[in-house]
């Protein structure tokens, strides 16, 4: 494996670390038959995963109810990624905004 600058020190180091990384080091390669449905859904199966979006925890129907009440505490929601039953698979910002603008209205809509 060659890179730029290989003269400084440290660097020989990093290419000696990286020279057995493959091209895709964080799971399957692209299916060969891309017009394969089934190729392709095993493929983000497979390669398609969070590793620093950590959720679940309030499982609704034990700890918070279907309105995302915690049980057993009055006028207390979670609206967090802590309700999630799975991963959605990339990152949650945008399904959390989502949620929290639906459990807003169904409160506004609940006075």
């Amino acid at each position: 494996m060659t890179g730029p600058a290989p003269e400084f020190p440290g660097n020989q180091s990093v290419l000696r670390l990286c020279s057995d990384i493959t091209p895709m080091p964080f799971g399957l390669s692209l299916p060969k038959n891309q017009t394969d449905i089934l190729s392709f859904k095993i493929f983000c199966r497979g390669s398609v995963a969070t590793f620093w979006h950590y959720q679940g925890g309030s499982i609704v129907g034990k700890v918070v109810d279907g309105g995302l009440r915690v049980m057993g505490i009055n006028a207390l929601r979670v609206v967090d990624s802590s309700v999630f039953n799975f991963s959605p698979g990339t990152n949650p910002q945008a399904t959390l905004m989502m949620l929290g603008r639906y459990v807003g209205l169904t409160m506004l809509q609940a006075r």
